[in-house]
This record gives C-alpha cells, structure tokens and sequence, in this order.
C-alpha cells in the first residue's frame, strides 16, 4: 500500500469517527469494565502485530497470557487517574476537542493506516469507546510530563547571590 493512498485511508477512517467524538464522549460514561474489555481489544491488535521471534521454538501466547486482565486494569485505572489529575489538581480536563485532536494527529501519523483501522474495528467504530480508550491515554500522558517537569531553569548570570535567589524553592 502505499504512503499516498494510506494517509486517504486514515483520513476517512478519521471523517467518519469525527463528527460525532466531542458530543459522544461527553454524553456517554464508560465503566471500568467496559474500559477493560475496550483495553483488551487494543491489546489484542497490538498483539497480533507483534513479531514472533523465529529462534523461539515455543508457540506464540495468547494476549491474555502476556497480559491478564489484572494488568489491563490497571492501565485503564492509570490513564484515568492521570485524567482526573489533570482536571483536579492543573485544572486542564480533557476536552472532546482534544480527543478529536489527538485521533487527528493518529491518523495523520500513522505508519500502518490498516492497524489503525483495525484498532477502530475492535473497538467497535463506536466514538466514545474509540475516544476514550485509544486517545485519552496517549493523550494524559504528555501535559503531565511538561507539568511535572516544570519550567527550564533559569541560566546562571550574574553574581552568586543573584542566581542563588532564582531558584525555584526561594520563591515558595
């Protein structure tokens, strides 16, 4: 397939879950086991795809071996308190703006638009299943990696008594 007609593809599968991402992921609520079945999907398709070492005389497990239910959890329970951390303690909640944003830029920057494809099979083609399952947890991962970083420090200039005082705990 080539590059051309796999961004036209991503790009449809992304049409076609978009116009109802912002209003069905607010609407709808999902339980925590819902999240886990939507969880194990995933990781089927991902498992699928993972090469089998050919010096591996053993058959290739099955996902629930590589990975039990207990584990899926709590990955689903992980995304979700990172979620409400973001909403609670940094006041930034996960808009459906975001999630349409962030499935955006999975389509665009897929290598693989039939896995991508078979991710939203799995899941169903359902928006609000697709939405937070698949693109909240990549997207709570990157603004609490930039708020528990924290800003830059500041460059050393000057005399010591000047950027002694620029550090972050002086100002606490």
């Amino acid at each position: 397939m080539s590059r051309r007609w796999g961004v036209v593809l991503g790009a449809f599968v992304v049409l076609a879950v978009s116009t109802q991402v912002a209003d069905a992921s607010v609407s709808r609520s999902l339980s925590i086991d819902e999240r886990v079945a939507a969880q194990r999907a995933i990781e089927e398709v991902y498992w699928r795809h993972r090469i089998w070492p050919k010096d591996n005389a053993s058959p290739k497990p099955s996902v629930d071996a590589q990975m039990p239910r207990s584990a899926m959890k709590a990955k689903v329970e992980d995304y979700l308190k990172k979620s409400n951390a973001l909403e609670v303690w940094w006041r930034r909640p996960i808009t459906g703006e975001q999630l349409q944003a962030e499935l955006d830029r999975m389509a665009r920057g897929t290598r693989d638009p039939r896995i991508l494809q078979e991710l939203f099979d799995a899941l169903g083609n359902e928006p609000a299943l697709i939405a937070d399952t698949l693109a909240r947890p990549a997207l709570v991962e990157r603004p609490l990696l930039r708020l528990s970083i924290g800003p830059a420090p500041l460059p050393r200039r000057g005399p010591r008594w000047l950027w002694r005082s620029r550090r972050v705990g002086s100002f606490l």
